[in-house]
């Protein structure tokens, strides 16, 4: 197994604590798990919902003993006690959150989740579910952002709109300054030149549900626009949303 791990899985690496109990959901080739093993002495349970996969997973921790596999769907083949930190990885906003409400218990866990797609859908779903975020990162890697979700246990809450698009989180992280303002500004940037492109166009359908998520980008993006404003002029507030 190679020692080093992309961009963005290293990210997730990073919010693994040490001796972590893992869930490895969709595993695939499995070298997010190996790296846990060895660097973070974490003990793992690697899941996928085909066989394939897990049998390259196999393949792959021949060396590590202690790995563990499981064949089904998300956290569906994983028991409450046997884990206390959950990684989900790879996956589009949609999916990491419909794994995550088929197995509610997964809320009172560590959960590190790298949507490969519409994170601010799987943001959506933490903050109405009581997934806390609190920590996230954004990582440019192989040419595209990525961001990375770190939740405990929370209250649920109804935030305003552009948090789905900039957590709280990451507006700590670019009021520290350095390379993490940097990013989190770029990120904002490529969401803010997304909502400018579809949100206009979605106010023209004449379907009721196109409308209303048209109106829900149109207010993120008054949102972000402002925020990013604030950055200008070194007022980058970070209220305590979660």
């Amino acid at each position: 197994m190679t020692k080093t791990l992309s961009g963005r899985l290293q990210a997730v690496a990073d919010f693994v604590p040490d001796g972590a109990r893992v869930a490895d959901v969709g595993a695939d080739h499995a070298k997010l798990t190996a790296w846990l093993m060895a660097n973070k002495h974490a003990s793992c349970i690697a899941t996928d919902i085909n066989a394939a996969p897990l049998r390259r997973a196999r393949e792959n921790l021949a060396g590590c003993p202690d790995a563990r596999f499981r064949l089904g769907y998300g956290l569906t083949c994983v028991e409450p006690d046997e884990v206390d930190a959950v990684v989900v990885a790879g996956m589009g906003a949609e999916t990491v959150a419909d794994i995550l409400s088929r197995s509610p218990w997964s809320r009172g866990k560590l959960c590190v989740l790298q949507p490969a797609s519409r994170a601010y859908l799987l943001r959506r779903f933490c903050y109405e579910r009581g997934y806390r975020i609190s920590a996230e990162r954004v990582v440019f890697d192989a040419g595209r952002w990525y961001s990375v979700i770190m939740t405990v246990e929370g209250e649920p809450a109804v935030l305003p709109a552009d948090f789905c698009f900039l957590s709280a989180a990451l507006r700590r992280s670019a009021a520290s300054g350095g390379a993490e303002h940097s990013g989190v500004l770029s990120y904002t940037c490529k969401q803010i030149g997304f909502l400018r492109d579809v949100a206009p166009k979605m106010l023209k359908d004449t379907r009721a549900g196109r409308r209303e998520a048209a109106r829900f980008f149109q207010e993120a993006l008054e949102g972000l626009e402002l925020w990013k404003e604030g950055v200008k002029n070194e007022d980058i507030g970070t209220t305590e949303y979660h």
